[in-house]
């Protein structure tokens, strides 16, 4: 990693402290793994815990002996564990470490990565909305085309992202998986609880079968998907180099004061930042080619991938993370001059507006060879001479005698390029915005409250379908995910994609929907601290927890218990910890919420229908009218 292109948290991330500490992690909880099986002296795990350290010069010394970092990591840390650090590494190989260590990294650098695409997507946002009706000159092979607006131009940059966003999504998904299962993969030497316990505790999903390695098709893809996002930073940087030069000056990088330009021109305003990205795509791109290299290894495994990965894996994830943030803050203070769009676009004297001419003589009943004939004799004229183009197919005979002033006046106006704008942004961003995350929040929390959020009541559920129903549609869609940049907008996500739904469409399949997306709006706020926001009062906060809560994954009910006992009230009618425990402990009986069934058209169990036969809890009960209990916090 290059310190000029590396920011903080990345580089925090790609250290070797983390590296060693999420080693450390891995063995310690293998040993919890293994002291449960019985495989081990029980206090193994804790004496790793209490004692388990290392110095990474120390460790560094003793690889040049034995040229094999693990081995010389484990002899480091057994140094200060003592008898116990025996039992560590039991049945394990070194790649059980290094690639479930690279998964959590890689992990933890896509969710910084999706940040950072947030915030350049809420960037692009403002700007498009700035410019919804900006009027600038759209180009094909770099020359006048017909006209567009600027906001156009930023809503597909930001339609082009959020493919990006999806993508990066799926790569982190597919990354996210731990191997622990011994030499050549077969659990020889290791159970697979144990590797299925490390997952759990990373935040990590077992892989289904390695080869004592995680397969290297995994990070291909996500290397692919880094060079994809970009691929497009530098087809934005790119159309601003060209809107900023001296010719056309219809945009340009904020020049600050006290900026230099040239050592040797002091005129000189370049658009240095944009020229970067595209650099620094070239560099996020050299790593997919040799991530398509390591996929192919010898038999089971070897270490040709270790090498390049090493390189690529800091590199390529460091260098975009500043690429995303360097754009977003150009964007975001990008000079627009819609004087010089406009003056561009009528450079040509109308030439422009030659299709419209087109059409209005095809409509006035010329045929289609004609009119193009007619229409492109009076252009080249006006490309090679000047001169204003209306006015030569005025004159033009053939012309006249199917065209009035105002036939001619109507095409060459803008409204007709301007007439679906509205039905682009619409497409792109879900307008018109009917609703704000603060209508959201004041309907949820101030309008509604708790005596109405948990009740089975057929007429607060038809409120919220009537207040929130668009919003959800939207949110669903995924065209309200700029609101994730901020812990307002994370909340009244989670409100339309957690709650709205389980009023809207209670006792059917579709209220629960919206749970994975939930999921990740609070994953993301939990990370990012937003539930840590001192302008929310418990009421408020218990929200970001609840999608863990409504999780059938028991990882995610352990993971809302933890964050209720941690952060909300204990006791009484407000019990959101004891609310949790609840629910953690229906997952962990059946793995699923059988109340749920039903709706989903699963079949249940005999134990489960027993259980509901006799009171078993019901968290999103369609009615009172069995014997089943209903929580709050559903």
């Amino acid at each position: 990693m290059i310190p000029r292109y590396t920011r903080p948290e990345m580089a925090a991330l790609w250290a070797p402290e983390t590296r060693f500490r999420i080693w450390l992690d891995i063995e310690r909880y293998a040993c919890e793994a293994q002291e449960a099986l019985g495989a081990i002296p029980a206090g193994t795990a804790a004496a790793i815990a209490e004692r388990g350290t290392f110095e990474i010069e120390r460790i560094d010394a003793i690889e040049r002996e034995t040229k094999h970092d693990v081995i010389a990591f484990l002899t480091n840390v057994a140094e200060h564990v003592g008898e116990e650090a025996r039992f560590m590494h039991m049945g394990m190989t070194s790649s059980d470490v290094l690639d479930t260590c690279l998964a959590v990294q890689l992990t933890r650098a896509a969710d910084i990565l999706l940040a950072d695409v947030d915030a350049l997507l809420a960037a692009l946002e403002r700007r498009a909305r700035e410019h919804k009706f900006t009027p600038c000159i759209g180009r094909s092979h770099g020359v006048h085309a017909e006209p567009t607006t600027f906001g156009l131009k930023l809503a597909q940059a930001w339609a082009e992202f959020a493919r990006h966003r999806a993508r990066l999504e799926t790569a982190r998904s597919e990354i996210a998986t731990c191997a622990v299962s011994g030499a050549v993969g077969t659990f020889a030497g290791v159970d697979p609880a144990v590797e299925a316990h490390v997952a759990r505790r990373l935040g990590l999903a077992p892989e289904p079968i390695s080869t004592q390695v995680i397969p290297r098709d995994r990070h291909a893809a996500f290397f692919a998907a880094l060079a994809g996002a970009a691929s497009s930073i530098e087809r934005v940087a790119v159309e601003i180099r060209h809107l900023q030069r001296t010719e056309l000056r219809e945009a340009e990088e904020f020049f600050s004061h006290g900026q230099k330009g040239s050592s040797a021109m002091p005129h000189k305003r370049n658009p240095v930042l944009a020229e970067n990205l595209t650099g620094l795509a070239r560099l996020v791109r050299a790593a997919v080619v040799p991530a398509l290299e390591n996929v192919a290894l010898w038999h089971e495994r070897d270490i040709s991938h270790s090498s390049v990965e090493r390189a690529i894996a800091p590199d390529a994830t460091a260098t975009l993370d500043f690429a995303l943030a360097r754009l977003t803050g150009v964007l975001d203070t990008l000079t627009v001059d819609p004087s010089a769009m406009r003056r561009n676009m009528e450079m040509l004297g109308g030439l422009i507006h030659s299709q419209q001419a087109l059409l209005a003589l095809a409509r006035a009943g010329m045929s289609r060879e004609a009119a193009y004939a007619a229409v492109q004799r009076n252009a080249m004229r006006v490309w090679r001479e000047g001169g204003d183009f209306r006015a030569a197919l005025a004159a033009d005979a053939e012309v006249a005698r199917r065209l009035d002033a105002a036939a001619l006046d109507a095409a060459f106006g803008l409204d007709r390029h301007f007439a679906h704008a509205g039905t682009l942004f619409s497409r792109v961003f879900g307008d018109p915005p009917d609703i704000t995350a603060d209508d959201v929040l004041k309907f949820w929390f101030e309008e509604a409250g708790p005596e109405r959020w948990f009740a089975v009541d057929p007429a607060f559920d038809s409120v919220v379908a009537s207040r929130l129903g668009a919003a959800h549609e939207r949110a669903a869609a995924g065209a309200l995910n700029a609101w994730r940049a901020e812990a307002k907008g994370c909340l009244a996500l989670i409100v339309l994609l957690d709650q709205a739904p389980r009023n809207m469409f209670r006792g059917a399949a579709r209220a629960f929907a919206g749970d994975a997306a939930a999921r990740g709006a609070a994953d993301r706020a939990v990370r990012r601290r937003f539930d840590r926001d001192p302008s929310f009062d418990d009421a408020r906060r218990q929200f970001f927890y609840m999608p863990f809560m409504h999780s059938e994954d028991i990882a995610d009910q352990n993971r809302s218990v933890a964050l209720a006992e941690a952060r909300l009230p204990k006791g009484g009618a407000g019990d959101a910890a004891g609310h949790a425990r609840r629910h953690r402990d229906v997952i962990a009986r059946f793995g699923r919420f059988p109340h749920r069934n039903a709706a989903l058209g699963r079949e249940s169990t005999v134990e489960e229908a027993d259980w509901l036969a006799n009171g078993g809890e019901t968290f999103e009960a369609p009615a009172r009218s069995s014997g089943a209990k209903a929580y709050g916090g559903r």
